[in-house]
């Protein structure tokens, strides 16, 4: 019984790594690492509101480099990424 047990967990571990590197790849597909970003779509990724993001952006807080036009501001998606992981 046991082992039909562990015979069955290692077959949704299995499933939940294929999984795992399926949706990977989707993610990789849809949105490129050298996607740009809106300011609004950055807020939505980091969970922050845009007058938060903002301040952090203006006090120098967010070391995140971006590009200004006339109209946005743009940051690369790497660039938002390797900014995540220097604070986890």
């Amino acid at each position: 019984m046991e082992e039909k047990l562990f015979a069955k967990l290692d077959i949704i571990e299995t499933l939940l790594r294929d999984l795992s590197t399926r949706i990977q790849n989707i993610e990789e597909a849809v949105f490129p690492e050298d996607q740009v970003l809106t300011q609004k779509e950055v807020c939505r990724l980091l969970g922050l509101s845009e007058r938060t993001f903002k301040r952090m952006r203006d006090s120098g807080s967010l070391e995140i480099p971006y590009q200004q036009t006339a109209r946005k501001i743009l940051f690369k998606k790497s660039d938002v990424m390797g900014w995540l992981q220097k604070r986890s």
